[in-house]
């Protein structure tokens, strides 16, 4: 082991206790995925125990063989009706539709396994827009021939865990300390039914337990201070981060860019199919806009106030933290002769009590803003018919 080399071991074994390694450094493959992390204890706790398999279409999943030019030992094949991805299967991995949609191409670059390694994560909590960041990393490094580093790839990303309504799933994004090499906004929304959208990828005579964990895990993030980077690393963060904004996501996914690198081989045709699938119209994602014209994220703040929860959602939340928390538990501070319908404030913050996490994942998360609307109107009116029916019956029975 050259001087060099140990030093920064020795200076990464003091940032470890404070809260980040890079095992991949010093570590084989094998070892990372052997070694402990905090699993989550069941699968029946992770909300992709409740996204069963809707995707179905056999003749889509063999153009998907021919559009991608799958071959041997690998086969994108059908997942069955009850399948779950967080269900391990050693011959057969679960593949989001849209996270080959995103960039992802078979077989997987062998960055791709040391960096899930590292972190100790299962690639099937990635949701698809965490693939279009690695595929970007990867062939920004490609392009400028910096070196295809774990350390530094999370001095640049951070992994999040998702929420507890939503739990298992792992978000990447900018730290928000480092200036982003491409333009975050450059990735577009991700497809609210992604999660019950895949299939399987078979490896024939293969093992995914090799490349991969079975199980799904929480990250921890640590401080990127923590991070030691060596000089070639360190000079490729300080070009990487000079971008400014400029790189638009979709330009380093051109298809023909990922073929000339070697990261797809798929044909003239199908590359102008999926380059124009992928680029946005105008030129510009709805991320982009709802920035430029100073726009939240319609989930969080365009859906009516009644069924708005009553929290402030965190950067990477997709809802309440948890059913479980004190939000969540009723303090209307009711008297015996208070009525909801007579007294306007007990109405609206009985509203604010009354979004469960379930019911904002199915009406929040999972829907457009007119889906929300729609549902909100229909729930009002049953709340008045019902009120109605019960006043007239009252009436009667006063009689």
């Amino acid at each position: 082991m050259s001087d060099k080399t140990a030093q920064r071991l020795q200076k990464m074994n003091k940032a470890s206790k404070r809260g980040i390694t890079i095992r991949s450094f010093h570590m084989s493959l094998q070892d990372m995925i052997l070694e402990r992390s905090d699993e989550y204890p069941h699968v029946s706790h992770l909300d992709s125990f409740d996204c069963s398999n809707k995707f179905h279409e056999i003749d889509k999943i063999r153009d998907y063989n021919k559009m991608y030019r799958v071959k041997s030992p690998y086969r994108l094949v059908p997942a069955g009706p009850g399948d779950r991805s967080c269900h391990w299967r050693p011959d057969a991995l679960c593949i989001y539709k849209d996270a080959i949609v995103a960039g992802l191409r078979f077989p997987y670059h062998e960055f791709i396994p040391r960096l899930l390694a590292d972190v100790g994560i299962n690639p099937c909590q990635l949701p698809p827009n965490a693939w279009r960041i690695i595929m970007c990393f990867i062939v920004l490094c490609l392009k400028k021939k910096f070196p295809l580093s774990v350390a530094l790839f999370r001095r640049i990303f951070q992994f999040k865990n998702s929420s507890a309504v939503t739990l298992g799933w792992v978000y990447i994004n900018h730290r928000p300390s480092t200036p982003p090499i491409f333009h975050p906004k450059s990735i577009p929304d991700n497809n609210p039914k992604w999660k019950e959208e895949f299939m399987y990828l078979v490896w024939e005579g293969g093992d995914w337990g090799t490349l991969f964990r079975s199980s799904f895990s929480r990250v921890s993030n640590g401080s990127p201070s923590d991070i030691i980077l060596s000089d070639e690393e360190a000079h490729a963060y300080a070009e990487l981060t000079k971008d400014n904004y400029a790189t638009m996501a979709w330009v380093l996914l051109d298809e023909f860019q990922l073929r000339s690198l070697g990261l797809s081989n798929v044909s003239d045709k199908a590359a102008v199919f999926i380059n124009k699938t992928n680029e946005p119209e105008d030129g510009e994602t709805a991320r982009m806009k709802r920035a430029r014209l100073g726009v939240k994220d319609p989930r969080a703040s365009s859906v009516p106030a009644f069924i708005r929860p009553h929290v402030d959602l965190t950067e990477d939340a997709e809802g309440p933290a948890s059913g479980k928390s004190a939000v969540w538990r009723p303090n209307w501070g009711l008297r015996k002769k208070d009525t909801v319908v007579g007294v306007s404030k007990h109405a609206v913050e009985w509203s604010y009590h009354s979004l469960t996490p379930c019911d904002y994942k199915d009406f929040v998360s999972n829907s457009t803003i007119e889906g929300v609307e729609h549902a909100g109107s229909q729930a009002m009116a049953a709340v008045s018919i019902f009120l109605l029916v019960f006043f007239v019956v009252f009436d009667v029975f006063q009689v």
